[in-house]
């Protein structure tokens, strides 16, 4: 009987924690979520960035494997803007660079719903040598738009994932617009958006090609001549006019703004300027300016096919002042953006 109690003594007395013994588990598991969440969540972040990094290789690939089949890359947008400032107003729902990069990033499918729109393979949409189309009696604002046909349209709606940042929320606030034109050209930028519930249809990108620096000149408020880059409006180009080197010349950038109020479309966007310095990393960025959602700076795909991360704080100029009054010698940032400067990046 002495046994029994005593057993029962025993197994009474293991029931369950104290709360003193419940308070030590909860802090030995608190500062392990503590230790560990953060290494989690920059592992997230490297893979994240990893990818990032790849969609931009990708793209930059694409570019040349297109300038190798066709000699010359595409024009940032297709456009009656070839780059004077001649007071011609631009033509809206032109497409843009990607458009024809997509048999290159294994989307032919959708290029063929722009080439084929009209269901009589009608090129005018997607051919880079457009202009030999024009004619007195069939000028270039009398071409057909990418907006204006069915099958087309419905192809501009199409999400490819390999052209959006995972570090970036594209959904944006219910009242987002959505760039579906962006024009760098001597004259200033031009942008067409569609303001909500419409910006919600179209196919989404985080990245656009380098059109170079918006240079203010007397008399013509900008020149893209001597800092144009690799996507002007309307103009080809080709790896003989990248002078600079493949290795020292921007393609490709991010523009990952979060939940900023404009968004851009892949098949309209053209190429954005470098005038503007790289903005921060917050949620305020404007729709012409590179930028990131990274911690670790800004990623741009280069002309050899490489892909850099951009530190914010590169020299990038003043923004707020004319290209001539910044220095003599141009911030490193514009001296990455153009082909033929002949300013040396031996600090880049």
């Amino acid at each position: 009987m002495r046994r029994q109690q005593l057993l029962g003594s025993t197994l009474t007395r293991r029931k369950g924690f104290t709360l003193i013994e419940l308070l030590v588990v909860i802090a030995i598991i608190a500062v392990l979520i503590a230790l560990l969440l953060p290494a989690v969540q920059q592992a997230r972040e490297a893979a994240r960035v990893s990818q990032c990094r790849n969609n931009l290789k990708q793209l930059g690939l694409a570019a040349q494997n297109f300038e190798s089949d066709a000699t010359k890359f595409p024009p940032a947008i297709l456009s009656q803007l070839d780059g004077q400032n001649d007071g011609v107003p631009p033509r809206p729902m032109r497409t843009g660079a990607i458009v024809h990069l997509l048999p290159y990033l294994e989307a032919k499918p959708l290029y063929l719903a722009f080439k084929d729109a009209n269901g009589t393979n009608n090129p005018k949409i997607v051919d880079i040598d457009y202009l030999r189309y024009v004619t007195p009696s069939f000028p270039i604002t009398a071409f057909p738009t990418w907006h204006g046909l069915a099958r087309s349209n419905a192809a501009a709606r199409s999400k490819i994932p390999a052209l959006l940042c995972p570090s970036d929320d594209t959904s944006g606030p219910p009242n987002s617009s959505t760039m579906v034109m962006i024009e760098a050209h001597n004259g200033g930028m031009t942008g067409w958006s569609f303001a909500a519930p419409n910006s919600t249809l179209w196919g989404l990108t985080n990245y656009t090609g380098v059109s170079g620096v918006l240079d203010e000149l007397p008399g013509n408020p900008f020149n893209l001549n001597k800092w144009a880059g690799v996507f002007i409006c309307g103009k080809t180009r080709s790896f003989r006019d990248i002078r600079d080197g493949t290795s020292n010349v921007f393609m490709f950038g991010e523009g990952s703004d979060g939940l900023n109020n404009l968004r851009w479309s892949w098949v309209g966007i053209g190429g954005l300027p470098t005038y503007w310095n790289l903005p921060k990393s917050t949620r305020d960025a404007g729709w012409f300016q590179f930028g990131s959602q990274h911690a670790s700076g800004v990623l741009f795909a280069m002309c050899d096919g490489s892909v850099r991360m951009i530190s914010r704080t590169i020299n990038a100029g003043d923004a707020t002042l004319p290209v001539a009054t910044n220095s003599a010698r141009k911030p490193l940032y514009w001296r990455l953006t153009s082909m033929a400067d002949g300013e040396p990046t031996a600090d880049f």
